[in-house]
């Protein structure tokens, strides 16, 4: 009997450490357990550790990289959690569509951070660093972002940050910040998404 839930054990590990790094299927963690889907996503949640938030091109900016689990009904999908690291102070969540071609950039902050995340279609989000005493002052960095990678982007203050529709769905996005909009004082600063100080290349390469 104890060799048997040691073995047990041992593939509930297997199972969710796949399952977390979006190798293998709720259906096929539950095939590998040997129970139903049902009692796999309850297991493995019990198990499941928070996705780890990677470091992206520009200090500050971290990028999560979403699990997915997928089953014969749909699936489902933790966005941000309050042991992620990502939202250090909740302001407001608003969401916002935008057609395919659209670009819309560039802009930053200069008190609040932004939580990004693209719930539909795919975005070429545009990141370019403004702070003069930043190790990656100037530089800009590009994430493609949407249903073909489910990502959350951290940018923060002082970071531009723009994007472009590709493909032909309108893109949803849903974007938490540290700070409530105030129309009285708008935390908002804006440069043309041309700005030759960027200079950045909005064409989409045919290859």
């Amino acid at each position: 009997m104890k060799e048997a839930q040691t073995i047990l054990d041992k593939k509930i590990e297997i199972a969710s450490r796949l399952f977390q790094e979006g190798k293998i299927t709720l259906e096929e963690a539950a095939q590998l357990v040997g129970v139903s889907q049902t009692s796999a996503y309850k297991l493995l949640g019990s198990q499941a550790q928070p996705v780890p938030v990677a470091a992206a091109g520009i200090a500050g900016v971290q990028i999560k990289h979403l699990v997915t689990h997928a089953d014969d009904r749909g699936f489902f999908r933790e966005i941000v959690r309050d042991d992620d690291g990502l939202l250090q102070r909740f302001g407001q969540t608003s969401v916002t569509v935008t057609n395919p071609g659209v670009i819309k950039a560039f802009h930053w902050h200069n008190r609040q951070d932004d939580i990004w995340y693209v719930a539909s279609g795919m975005a070429r989000v545009v990141l370019h660093d403004m702070r003069e005493d930043s190790p990656t002052f100037r530089k800009t960095h590009v994430v493609y972002a949407g249903e073909q990678n489910p990502v959350v982007i951290r940018i923060p203050v002082r970071v531009a940050h723009g994007y472009q529709v590709i493909g032909r769905k309108p893109v949803m996005l849903l974007y938490h910040t540290t700070e409530s909009y105030n129309p009285a004082d708008p935390d908002e600063e804006r440069i043309p998404f041309d700005d030759p100080n960027v200079g950045f290349d909005w064409s989409i390469k045919n290859r």
